[in-house]
């Protein structure tokens, strides 16, 4: 016992010690590598790929893919299009779905989204990859249960394999015209549940605002479209005795402006906007000058009519003009309701229609602007976007990129919510996931017809809630997670860079410097040369500026320093004038001689067909032309006259993109009895007759003249110069009249129609004959071939 204790106390001292000494710190690292991290990650693995199923109520409303994906109708539940039923009972009421998921995962729990008479599943089996990995994890009867609609949670130890795929038993016979919205497995054990994608922390900061006596009343107010400056407000106001129709008259627009901060009393636009039928405004350009109007409107004598499609009304000195109808190629509507929305810049139309080739219901999509009043055949947005259910009401903000719209195809509060969503790319079908709202400008009703101002602070709607009578116009501040980009408002002007003039038509384009995919264009104002146009801040910006008749300009404008919503003017942009230089030679397409004094025209094909320039060339063949301030759309001829020769057109086809064109014209001579046709390049070598190759391509000239002309009889003479003696150079050119006749016959021309005379030094072109000094370069003019025409 003692010497327990003894060793007892040795073993303290010792540990006192070792703590209380000092240690050497130096070998220890301050940071240890403890390998890779190991996870899982905790999500749902909503349904991939339909495998097969017992039958589908259509290929698209209600159809077995609509079970795919996050639930879309809960938790709100009740019967939709976006989910899968049967089409007619099968035998037994047997019915089944089985769907496979993109990433197999060890199961904990299967959610089964039963959004429309729920309690019909009987039998859930999960499967592996591998043959053999099977399990059933849910086996039940059929029955009628209390709730509309719920999610099925399934609960079990996890699985033993990566689960693939799932299969759905129910029984139809017990429980009819069920449907399904969605199938999802996870690996943690808290309960699947169906969500509404609204951002984290999203949070409204201010309650709602009427818009007060002078714009809402006992009768329904509704649609509001707000003006880019926010100081205009245009509205249906609903079977008010002031409408053109009166009482009877259920869409009339009515509009107020902005006076001290207040709206001042409302009034009834009039005509020609309003008459007794459905008038309503769609959307207003941020220059508040251009009305977007659905339907198009009709004269017939005194009295005007409505047909389906939309309109464009501006605004002049003495108030909006008549509607002026767009056409849409290839335009076609399925359903009686239909939507449009015009860009801030002008350029793209959305509008909301149903198609065969649509996803179900109405879907959104998109036209180009091809030129004024006409557009390009709509383009579907895609399923981002459209669902199986309606997709409308479409609001694209100022920054050309947020796109707010009402659906009744995603998981929301009512009937219909309203979603944001952003452009990713100038495709128009490449979008972010569309967000839900919120409450309170979201609802248990249908919540439609939403106006933000460019300010992006503010969104304008109407609701039943907290209303005077039926509907009032109301307006909220937005949370950040919701807002549009914040832009600028930048406000400019192209003009002449000489004479300062303004250049009316100037499409000037802005492409976002780093990502290159959005792209916001504007038009200068065709008389003024100013231009507007709306862009998110934040971003470097490269401007490309294009003018008929200037040299493209390029710019750069840099908004990473702006914060908020600002307007911004810039200096004008200076634009050059394009000059083009057509320049060439004129020559003879038989001898290759140059030719003097022809008259070249450049002629325009506009519809005038006005004549642009006239020159004619020079000694050494050439002309030219300088042209300015011209139209790139335009095709340009060159008309070539000649005495003696066959008039040329040469089209110069696309010059747009070049500044030197060269274009060398060779003219068909008239070919004529008795006329002489000289050739100075048919060249031999000093007192030889053979034919040089260089010789032979303007003798196949003449081949192919004969040709052309089957009847065509020549003289073919031969002329030398006078350094040698006259019997010589007689002889001489003979012989080397004969060689070029033996060489055209030789390709297939009847020698009878050739006579070959030699004339030595007789036909002297000029004064150098025996006794003249003269140069080697005046002595070869006389060494030549003539083409005399005996007979065509």
């Amino acid at each position: 016992m003692i010497r327990l204790k003894i060793g007892l106390f040795n073993i303290l001292l010792f540990f006192t010690f070792f703590v209380n000494a000092q240690q050497d710190t130096s070998s220890i690292p301050t940071v240890i590598d403890v390998g890779t991290a190991q996870f899982s990650v905790m999500g749902v693995q909503w349904a991939a790929k339909v495998i097969r199923f017992s039958s589908e109520y259509s290929s698209k409303i209600k159809s077995a893919n609509q079970v795919l994906g996050k639930p879309d109708v809960l938790p709100l539940g009740g019967s939709s299009p976006c989910a899968w039923t049967y089409n007619k009972k099968a035998k037994n009421g047997n019915e089944y779905i089985r769907v496979s998921f993109a990433k197999p995962l060890k199961a904990k729990q299967i959610a089964i989204a039963e959004n429309y008479k729920p309690g019909g599943i009987e039998k859930i089996t999960l499967y592996g990859v591998n043959k053999g990995e099977e399990k059933v994890v849910y086996k039940a009867q059929a029955q009628f249960t209390k709730d509309k609609s719920t999610m099925l949670n399934v609960f079990f130890d996890e699985t033993t394999f990566k689960v693939t795929e799932a299969e759905i038993r129910l029984n139809s016979s017990k429980i009819s015209n069920f449907e399904i919205d969605a199938i999802g497995i996870a690996n943690f054990a808290d309960s699947i549940k169906a969500r509404i994608n609204i951002p984290t922390n999203m949070k409204y900061m201010a309650k709602k605002e009427s818009l007060g006596p002078n714009i809402n009343t006992e009768y329904d107010e509704l649609a509001p479209v707000i003006s880019a400056d926010d100081k205009e407000i245009f509205f249906v106001r609903k079977n008010h005795p002031k409408n053109v129709g009166g009482i009877n008259d259920e869409d009339d627009i009515w509009y107020s402006e902005k006076k001290d901060g207040k709206w001042i009393p409302a009034i009834n636009i009039g005509a020609p906007l309003n008459n007794k039928f459905d008038n309503f405004v769609q959307s207003i350009t941020p220059d508040g000058n251009i009305l977007l109007l659905a339907n198009v409107y009709v004269k017939d004598g005194r009295s005007v009519s409505l047909k389906q499609g939309v309109s464009v009304s501006k605004k002049l000195l003495s108030g909006w003009s008549f509607p002026e109808e767009q056409v849409i190629r290839n335009f076609r509507n399925n359903s009686n309701y239909v939507n449009y929305f015009l860009s801030a810049n002008g350029q793209y139309l959305l509008m909301a229609i149903e198609t065969n080739e649509g996803y179900g219901g109405l879907d959104l999509y998109v036209s180009f602007k091809l030129k004024d009043n006409v557009w390009s055949a709509p383009i579907n947005l895609g399923n981002k976007i459209n669902t199986a259910d309606n997709d409308y009401s479409p609001f694209l903000a100022t920054d050309g990129i947020s796109l707010y719209y009402s659906t009744s195809g995603k998981s929301g509060f009512g009937k219909e919510d309203i979603f944001v969503t952003r452009r990713l790319d100038e495709t128009w079908i490449h979008w972010t996931e569309p967000i839900n709202i919120g409450k309170p400008i979201n609802s248990s009703e249908s919540d439609t017809k939403f106006s933000i101002p460019a300010s992006g602070s503010y969104a304008y709607f109407s609701s039943t809630k907290d209303a005077i009578g039926l509907n009032d116009i109301f307006r909220i501040l937005l949370p950040k997670q919701v807002k549009p980009q914040s832009v600028v408002l930048l406000k400019g002007k192209v003009i002449d860079f000489d004479t300062k003039n303004p250049i009316g038509g100037a499409v000037i384009i802005y492409k976002n410097d780093t990502k290159k995919s959005i792209v916001i264009q504007a038009t200068t104002d065709s008389i003024t040369g100013k231009f507007s146009i709306y862009l998110p801040i934040g971003i470097k910006y490269t401007a490309l500026i294009k003018a008929n008749g200037y040299v493209d300009g390029k710019q750069t404008l840099d908004l990473t320093s702006i914060h908020d919503y600002s307007i911004v003017k810039q200096k004008p942009i200076l634009l050059i004038k394009k000059s083009k230089l057509i320049k060439g030679r004129l020559r003879d397409k038989l001898t290759d001689k140059i030719l003097v004094g022809a008259k070249i025209t450049l002629v325009s094909d506009s519809a005038s067909g006005k004549m642009l320039a006239v020159t004619y060339s020079n000694d050494k063949g050439e002309y030219e032309f300088k042209l300015e301030n011209f139209d790139d759309n335009e095709n340009l001829f060159l008309v070539v006259d000649k005495e003696n020769y066959k008039q040329q057109v040469l089209e110069l086809g696309d010059i747009s993109n070049e500044t030197d064109i060269q274009s060398d014209i060779n003219l068909d001579p008239i070919i004529k009895k008795d006329k002489i046709i000289e050739f100075h390049n048919i060249y031999f070598d000093y007192g030889s007759a053979a034919i040089k190759d260089s010789s032979k391509i303007v003798l196949d000239r003449i081949v192919k003249i004969m040709q052309e002309n089957p009847t065509l009889e020549i003289e073919l003479s031969g002329h030398t110069d006078s350094k040698s003696s006259a019997e010589f150079n007689m002889e001489l050119s003979q012989k080397r009249a004969d060689s070029a006749k033996a060489y055209i016959v030789a390709k297939g021309i009847n020698e009878s129609r050739i006579v070959a005379k030699g004339y030595g030094e007789t036909h002297l072109l000029n004064k150098c004959k025996d006794g003249v000094f003269c140069t080697e370069k005046e002595h070869a003019i006389n060494r030549r071939i003539e083409i005399k025409i005996l007979k065509l």
